[in-house]
């Protein structure tokens, strides 16, 4: 529209259209021109749901994310897991650098905090055992004092100083905290999950909720406070995990990428090895959930809300499903089912389900609690009644549509936290939980086994669950569990790393048409050779998409092909009859937008040429406006520098500068070369020899031709006797002054017939 603007100053009618089709052309701008890299998979980051950033003393950066601590130590990241750490579990939620004891502080949500001394290189753990009211510590800061404020989850707060551990608060907050800060003034900021932020006193230890703190982004204002920070200005400011970042001592600004790393914006070249992006992101949709329909359309739910596509990729609808709802932020689709009404059904992340009639476009919230939940998976059983996997237990549909929590089902639970559910043969209904494992109940709901870390699960947290016939495959976030025979649930196979799979971390798991099991982890796909008992690992540089893989989401689609959900895009398996026992083809799913009548070839040629004829007018009338200054501009420079009139741009503006500087100080007792080289910011030899390429003249010699071309000006214009432009232009002896003006124009100063009659 700046176009526009500038084009309103001319009444030509052709320009105003050409204007206005111009303006009408999809237009991309940065505002920040910094290169910009990425920190991810290839760079290291085998987990990239990143929490927290943090630099250390020595400069280097420290990233903590759910599955441990990363170190940016140069050419690759150097992974902390729990067992370096020395602590139970490794889901860090915050970062902190201890300047007076050269100690990162790291939390967990599971298993307390540890600190790493960066002097020793040594973590030392600090556990219930040493004072902590709990293992779930939400966020770690600075303290004015020279201390450190440690926030626990369920609304408890600790101060820690020289090794003694004080508690602060054990109630009165809103639960849950996720972070924290302290001012500096005497007061303590706490950020919660759905209720802003509160304010505790020190001193009188007065606790204020719903505190007005400048948010980092609109949607975040009394949502989910992830992230507290002190502005420059001395204003609190608060936002989500997304507002998340550091400038680290180099002025390079540090920030996440959601699912895909550390996008890196930076003034010099950072000391870490990352891949660099284009100036403009790049383009890509997250595919958190997907199904198919008869028709071989495919839906796809992510952050966005939903899009569906032909199974060419080409885009036919893209839906709104949120702001319908009333959703604003932590949106996403995490689950979907087609029923046979033609409704979809959509579970999201903390905000229940969504029912979408596919045919009416109606949007109906189904809210499962007084708060809303997240909503994990759906499945049908044997009967057809559709289940849901929730963070509050499982919930049965009903035959009104609603959906009611199953308590019998969910009794037997420790954790209610829900991720997937499976149907055996039997009708058994198999539970995967995050924190407690596996359950297994009968048909009627009673108990049949439970498998934990004390019947060999290296991870209690269940991420899928594919059943084909007997045969039960579980993904966990400690690799893959084989079960033969559904009927014996505790004999069964470990499958991991040392079989050779990429990444322990399972997703999604899916079955081609010829019997193969294909597995989505953090980092890539891999499949399982049946018969010679490997896996085979394909990842980004096998043209698969680089980002983290999406829990649950893998499909089969009628015609063959494996899709599995990714923060970049679908990863897309072409399987052979032959197994993989040899490499087979992998590729992104490629997404085809329709293109408008008005971007198609015929429109972008009509843009085309009016904008080339819209140059082409500019840069003419820009050229004559210019023409008659160029003209007087090497008329000057030949007057006074007639050795060199071809200059670049910035050696002409040095001349202007330089003769404008003479001209003003025409009658300055300290006008010299010395004087003028320090004004110009250069040595004495620096500008001698500038002056002297410039000007064919020495510098004395362009001064004094500065003078002389002043007081011919002067003398022409009249009013002024010889003396009197003598004493003007700096020449204390006329006698001089008479002699340098013949020799430099070959006539006396009286020659002209302007001056001053009485001229001596």
């Amino acid at each position: 529209m700046a176009i526009v603007k500038v084009l309103s100053r001319i009444g030509d009618p052709l320009l105003w259209l050409m204007a206005m089709l111009t303006a009408c052309l999809p237009l991309c701008a940065h505002s920040d021109n910094r290169q910009v890299g990425l920190v991810g998979v290839r760079e290291g980051l085998l987990n990239a749901n990143i929490r927290d950033i943090e630099q250390d003393g020595d400069g280097l950066l420290w990233v903590g994310t759910e599955e441990g601590l990363y170190h940016l130590t140069g050419d690759r990241s150097r992974h902390y897991d729990e067992r370096m750490m020395g602590l139970g579990g490794c889901n860090i939620s915050s970062l902190a650098y201890h300047e007076p004891s050269n100690t990162l502080w790291v939390a967990t949500l599971q298993s307390g905090v540890t600190r790493y001394d960066c002097s020793r290189r040594e973590f030392h753990p600090l556990v219930q055992a040493d004072g902590l009211l709990s293992d779930m510590v939400a966020c770690v800061c600075a303290a004015a004092d020279g201390g450190m404020w440690i926030f626990h989850h369920r609304g408890m707060i600790q101060h820690w100083r020289e090794g003694e551990l004080t508690t602060l608060l054990t109630s009165g907050l809103p639960d849950v905290i996720r972070s924290g800060l302290d001012d500096g003034k005497g007061h303590l900021y706490v950020g919660h999950r759905e209720r802003g932020v509160s304010r505790i006193s020190l001193s009188t230890g007065e606790i204020m909720t719903d505190i007005p703190v400048r948010y980092l982004s609109p949607s975040a204002t009394g949502r989910d406070v992830f992230h507290l920070c002190l502005a420059a200005d001395g204003v609190v400011e608060g936002g989500t995990l997304a507002s998340l970042s550091l400038t680290d001592s180099e002025g390079n600004v540090w920030s996440l990428l959601e699912g895909r790393g550390l996008r890196v914006a930076y003034n010099s070249l950072p000391f870490f090895r990352m891949s660099p992006l284009p100036p403009v992101a790049e383009p890509y949709i997250p595919v958190s959930a997907l199904i198919q329909d008869a028709d071989g359309g495919l839906w796809m739910g992510g952050m966005k809300g939903l899009q569906y596509c032909r199974p060419d990729g080409t885009i036919i609808d893209t839906v709104d499903i949120f702001s319908p709802a009333g959703i604003r932020d932590r949106k996403r689709v995490k689950a979907l089912h087609l029923d046979d009404r033609g409704h979809l059904l959509i579970g999201l992340l903390f905000h229940s389900i969504i029912d979408y009639d596919i045919a009416t476009g109606q949007i109906t919230p189904l809210r499962l609690a007084s708060r809303g939940i997240d909503v994990h998976h759906f499945v049908c059983d044997s009967v057809g009644t559709l289940w849901a996997a929730t963070e509050m237990g499982l919930y049965a549909r009903t035959p009104g549509g609603s959906f009611e929590r199953d308590s019998l089902r969910s009794g037997h639970l420790h954790s209610q936290l829900v991720h997937c559910i499976g149907f055996d043969a039997d009708g058994c209904m198999w539970i995967g939980t995050v924190g407690d494992g596996l359950t297994v109940l009968d048909a009627r709901g009673g108990l049949l086994a439970r498998i934990r870390s004390q019947e060999g699960l290296l991870s209690e947290n269940i991420s899928c669950i594919y059943i084909d016939g007997r045969a039960v495959w579980i993904g966990t976030q400690g690799g893959l569990i084989y079960v033969p025979d559904s009927r014996r649930p505790h004999e069964f196979q470990i499958l991991d790393q040392q079989q050779g799979l990429a990444s322990d971390r399972i997703e999604a798991i899916a079955k081609d048409r010829f019997g193969q099991l294909w597995i989505s982890t953090q980092i890539g796909v891999s499949a399982w050779d049946t018969v010679h008992h490997r896996f085979i690992n394909y990842s980004y540089e096998d043209g698969l998409p680089e980002g983290m893989y999406f829990e649950g989401s893998g499909l089969a689609l009628h015609d063959g092909r494996l899709c599995f959900g990714s923060y970049n895009g679908l990863a897309v398996i072409n399987p052979e009859p032959e197994g993989v026992s040899h490499r087979v083809g992998v590729s992104l799913f490629p997404f085809r937008f329709p293109v408008p009548w008005y971007l198609g070839w015929p429109m972008l040629l009509v843009y085309g040429v009016l904008i080339v004829g819209l140059a082409v007018f500019f840069i003419r009338r820009i050229y004559v406006n210019k023409s008659h200054e160029v003209v007087q501009t090497e008329r000057v420079l030949q007057s006074v520098a007639p050795v060199s009139i071809e200059m670049s741009p910035s050696d002409r503006q040095f001349i202007n500068r330089l003769t404008t500087y003479v001209e003003e100080h025409l009658q300055s007792e300290s006008l010299d070369v010395a004087s003028i080289a320090q004004e110009m910011a250069m040595s004495h030899s620096a500008f001698y020899r500038k002056v002297k390429a410039l000007t064919g003249c020495t510098a004395a010699e362009f001064i004094r031709k500065v003078k002389l071309r002043k007081s011919r000006q002067l003398l022409e214009q009249g009013g002024h006797t010889v003396g009197e432009v003598a004493q003007l232009t700096g020449f204390n002896n006329l006698g001089n002054f008479r002699q340098a003006f013949k020799k430099e124009f070959g006539m006396p100063p009286s020659a002209s017939n302007k001056v001053k009659e009485g001229e001596p």
